[in-house]
């Protein structure tokens, strides 16, 4: 989860105390890092966490659940990487792989952006990737993003 917009930090914990009675509950959170924007837009930064939350909802009903919760905190998606007050991804399922008109799970491009794999780190390092069959400390040394990502205070 991460955003960069508005008060992210009362928008991130509120977002998971409604993911908690909507959802499931959340069981580990990483700490807060701070990244550098990237994409087409000019931004501030973002603020990231990840969390592991155990829910009994479909995939399909997460992931409704979460835009949803994202349009609570007024979330809009004019431009592609542009800046959002909430950005809710569903990273993993489970070892469960998802492929459909509208959710891929795993995330795609996960492996690719260390500022999800730095949190991920943080709470389940030795997760393996169903696809990839790497461990998350695997992906994160492989990693060829070279964006910093900072603990933030």
């Amino acid at each position: 989860m991460g955003g960069n917009q508005g008060k992210v930090m009362d928008t991130m914990y509120k977002a998971i105390r409604i993911l908690s009675r909507k959802a499931g509950p959340v069981t580990r959170m990483s700490s807060v890092y701070k990244t550098k924007a990237w994409g087409p837009v000019p931004q501030d930064d973002f603020l990231n966490k990840a969390i592991v939350l155990h829910t009994t909802l479909s995939p399909g009903l997460l992931l409704k659940a979460l835009l949803e919760t994202e349009s609570y905190f007024g979330r809009k998606r004019t431009v592609k990487y542009g800046p959002r007050t909430l950005d809710l991804d569903i990273l993993f399922y489970g070892h469960q792989i998802v492929h459909s008109s509208n959710l891929s799970i795993p995330h795609p491009e996960l492996h690719k952006r260390r500022f999800a794999l730095v949190p991920l780190v943080e709470i389940v390092p030795k997760f393996k990737h169903p696809i990839l069959k790497s461990t998350m400390e695997q992906l994160l040394e492989s990693c060829e993003d070279q964006l910093e990502v900072t603990l933030w205070k």
